[in-house]
């Protein structure tokens, strides 16, 4: 199930139960903050057994805790995509600007042409981009 889908699952739980109506729900959710909206969280070992149990705060403050481990693993990843993109950004912007300026012919320092104004121009509104 996708994201929207899943939002979509937890507005339906919540409006019910804004409702006044009672409604225990098992889910197993891949992204943290899909527990985090979970009044209460069960933790269960992989032979079946119950290993521990509270609300997202709670567990994620128990380093002990498979789950906050869990969390603090995904968290890790996600701040790695984060760096890769930003990575992939810089290199990006490197080569627009290196083909920007392939084959041009070395110019005096200090003077710019109407080439590199243009050239500028255009290099900042890709970055705006």
């Amino acid at each position: 199930m996708d994201q929207k889908g899943i939002d979509e699952v937890f507005k339906h739980i919540k409006e019910y139960r804004d409702e006044g109506n009672t409604l225990t729900v098992v889910i197993v959710p891949f992204r943290i903050g899909e527990y985090k909206q979970c009044d209460d969280i069960v933790c269960m070992k992989a032979d079946g057994s119950f290993e521990s149990a509270g609300t997202h705060d709670t567990l994620f403050a128990d380093s002990e805790c498979a789950y906050s481990k869990y969390c603090q693993a995904q968290q890790g990843s996600e701040e790695t995509q984060l760096r890769v993109e930003a990575q992939k950004t810089d290199i990006t912007q490197q080569l627009q600007k290196q083909l920007l300026n392939f084959g041009k012919k070395k110019k005096a320092p200090g003077k710019k042409s109407a080439n590199d104004i243009a050239d500028q121009e255009e290099l900042e509104y890709i970055q705006d981009a």
